[in-house]
């Protein structure tokens, strides 16, 4: 064997842990394998630095570690090979008992992921040792989960049709399309799976929901593929309506349902191409339009509204029931038009419950909602929310304070306290209110504190002080 001058030994195993001694040695002599000693010892000072240790792995394979001899081999360079995962360590197999192999094929390969389990299974299976049968199957679904293509390939004529089946779902949405391919054909797969296709739609590799779709011929319930193609991206719900089985049971589907689902809606950009392939584009936009407006969709309604034939107001306006929440207050100005034959009195409560004090300044400003409008039901529902910013709005109005003060009052008035419970009195809603009590303001805080409405110990203090 031929050996290296001893000062470039001694560079090597200084350097063994720094990238630098790679281009050293081998822009010395690469053909030049370093002694077993040597490799041991720089073994055991990589050992010790973690770092980048997969590409230094690579470079021991270089420097004389697969021909370590027994009387150099330590168990913690194999356990640290095992700890990587390192293909590495099957080269030590022959250092170890079989006892030991078995034993660790039992019980650290059957919790594990690791793609040694294969060499170790096949180095045991050599040397004629008996295997239990359940480990071939956890190898397979390892070698799945890892990824493993090279060792899924070998394996697969080995395993049951079970264990495949199992396999498959992993492989849907890995990187191992080969793998998958092979399995689809062998599978007799003649009806799209809920689980598998699925998977199929939500790998980012369009190969696999196109393979599985021509295996299949389309052939996928109506349930599974609404409930698919509200998961995937527009590229894919293309291809989903390419094959013309899922079309046909696209189109046949309910449309309203179709679109609102699992009430996942926040893909709209997939409802732009669903909505030019549902049945006639007029009442499915009609329909759509509601759906979006529930869903909070301003991108869609608003690609909706371009259309000419698209009539939002069709059911006497009441899309606007839809659009009673904070966040819609977008939408609704995007629809409101001057003048609508719409009574908004009847959606007042809802807006009132939901908070939308947005939407209510909106309708007033616009004189959509009238004074007259306003009941003791609103102002009461006003009452238990906790909008102190709506409250202060409309107490600003003066002909809405005897209904503020009938709220108020009357419970005090009459006794009926309870009704007092469900009204949240923050300090910033009860100095609101307290001009509406005047004279009687004393009188009203002294009940208030007994019936336990109002507990803030901070606001009684500051009011007594006044």
């Amino acid at each position: 064997m031929h050996t290296l001058p001893v000062e470039l030994l001694q560079l090597i195993t200084r350097f063994i842990d720094h990238d630098d001694y790679y281009n050293l040695y081998f822009s010395y002599q690469s053909n030049i394998p370093l002694p077993p000693v040597l490799s041991l010892t720089a073994f055991n000072n990589f050992i010790k630095t973690k770092r980048y240790y997969r590409i230094r792995i690579g470079k021991l394979k270089h420097i004389g570690l697969p021909v370590l001899d027994k009387e150099y081999y330590c168990p913690e360079i194999f356990s640290y090979l095992l700890g990587l995962n390192c293909l590495e360590a099957a080269k030590m197999f022959h250092l170890i008992s079989n006892s030991e192999l078995l034993e660790l094929l039992s019980r650290y390969f059957f919790y594990e992921r690791s793609i040694l389990a294969w060499p170790l299974y096949k180095y045991l299976n050599q040397q004629n040792i008996a295997i239990p049968g359940n480990i071939l199957g956890n190898i397979y679904r390892n070698a799945a989960n890892n990824n493993c293509t090279e060792i899924l390939m070998e394996m697969v004529d080995l395993v049951s049709i079970w264990e495949k089946r199992t396999v498959f779902h992993s492989v849907c949405y890995s990187s191992a399309f080969e793998v998958f391919e092979y399995l689809l054909q062998h599978l007799e797969i003649t009806r799209g799976r809920f689980s598998d296709i699925l998977r199929c739609a939500l790998n980012r590799d369009m190969r696999f929901i196109k393979k599985f779709l021509e295996t299949c011929q389309g052939n996928v319930d109506s349930g599974t593929l609404r409930y698919t193609i509200q998961h995937v991206d527009k590229s894919c719900a293309k291809l989903l309506f390419s094959y013309p089985n899922t079309r046909k049971t696209l189109l046949d589907c309910d449309n309203n349902h179709l679109l609102t689902g699992s009430g996942k809606i926040q893909y709209v950009f997939i409802w732009d191409y669903l909505l030019e392939n549902l049945g006639d584009p007029a009442s499915s936009q009609n329909e759509a339009i509601f759906v979006a407006c529930k869903e909070n969709a301003w991108y869609l309604v608003s690609k909706l509204l371009e259309d000419p034939r698209v009539n939002p107001y069709d059911r006497n306006c009441s899309i606007f029931t839809n659009l009673c929440g904070r966040k819609q207050f977008r939408i609704f100005k995007m629809l409101y038009k001057p003048n609508l034959t719409f009574d908004f009195k009847s959606i007042l409560l809802e807006l009132i419950t939901r908070n939308s004090q947005n939407t209510i300044k909106f309708l007033l400003d616009n004189n959509e909602i009238k004074l007259a409008d306003f009941e003791p039901v609103h102002i009461k529902a006003l009452l238990k929310s906790g909008n102190g910013t709506l409250k202060e709005q409309l107490l600003n109005i003066p002909q809405l304070l005897p209904l503020f003060e009938q709220q108020i009052l009357e419970p005090y008035q009459i006794g009926k306290a309870q009704n007092w419970h469900t009204i949240k009195l923050s300090q910033r809603h009860f100095w609101v209110l307290v001009p509406l009590l005047d004279q009687r303001f004393n009188e009203f805080f002294d009940w208030a504190i007994s019936e336990e409405i109002v507990t803030d110990k901070k606001l009684i203090s500051i009011i007594i002080i006044k």
